[in-house]
């Protein structure tokens, strides 16, 4: 009895996901995104790629989970955990509350200058169900403000340094 409940679920959960699809490339379409038509963006469930992990951080307009690229899972250092290659940050960005101008500025602002190595790489996009997904370089360093208080006094080399990094790195947004 069980196996008939759960076959008859997975169609109708399938069928349900695949309407949620459809409403968000509507809604994006709708509000004028160019990522719909963007061959970059992928348009399958970033699950079939990467297992989803812990919750990193919640902001106002979705979540950012720890992601292990499939295809790499099996990569490990001598500890037996994963390679650092192998991690990343997944971005879910929930398509109702986003501004179609903010997500096409943000997206090609990333690919245009994620090759440096002080900026976050930008990996991969998706559309999966009613959500934006961005696969994005996993930052173990925590919050910069959060160093700062933390550190309280910095030396001047120290100063010196950690401005030139991001002077640097807006240098190369511009």
């Amino acid at each position: 009895m069980g196996n008939a409940c759960g076959a008859g679920g997975s169609q109708a959960q399938a069928d349900a996901r695949e309407a949620k699809a459809a409403r968000a490339e509507n809604t994006l379409k709708h509000r004028g995104s160019s990522m719909i038509d963007d061959q970059g963006v992928l348009k399958k469930a970033v699950t079939e790629d990467y297992e989803i992990g812990r919750v990193l951080g919640e902001g106002a307009f979705g979540k950012v989970h720890a992601g292990l690229k499939r295809t790499e899972k099996l990569k490990t250092g001598g500890d037996g955990k994963p390679d650092e290659c192998c991690e990343r940050a997944v971005k879910f960005l929930g398509v109702a509350a986003l501004r179609a101008s903010v997500l096409d500025k943000e997206i090609n602002t990333m690919r245009r200058v994620s090759h440096h190595h002080n900026i976050v790489k930008l990996y991969e996009c998706y559309l999966h169900g009613d959500h934006f997904v961005m696969t994005l370089e996993m930052c173990l360093g925590g919050e910069l403000f959060d160093r700062i208080v933390a550190k309280s006094k910095y030396t001047e080399r120290e100063a010196r340094t950690a401005f030139a990094q991001m002077v640097e790195a807006i240098g190369h947004c511009h």
